[in-house]
């Protein structure tokens, strides 16, 4: 999966998962697609689980960060994705999800 990220201050890309508290675990790795406007820019990747953050982890370019996150009693997991704002410069960046299991 992946999305592009296209400015300073834009709205977070949020992807939102509906587990009805039948899992445990996200596993996950996130990166920046070659072809990206700029390697300048990190992205922040937000877990927000029923409502609270659990982890925010920001990704720098020719990096491949994998979480792997305890999502027991989540009914509504949130990923989040944004340009980190005290690193960004003007240009769009592809970011790239991997791997995305529940179990």
């Amino acid at each position: 999966m992946a999305t592009v990220l296209s400015g300073c201050g834009a709205q977070p890309y949020e992807l939102e998962l509906r587990l009805a508290h039948r899992f445990t675990n996200l596993k996950m790795k996130v990166g920046q697609a070659n072809n990206s406007q700029t390697s300048d820019n990190s992205v922040v990747v937000d877990i927000v689980k029923n409502g609270t953050k659990i982890d925010s982890q920001s990704v720098p370019f020719d990096v491949v960060q994998p979480f792997d996150e305890d999502i027991t009693d989540a009914n509504s997991l949130k990923l989040q994705f944004h340009l980190d704002p005290a690193k960004c410069v003007s240009g769009g960046v592809t970011t790239v999800v991997e791997g995305l299991t529940v179990s």
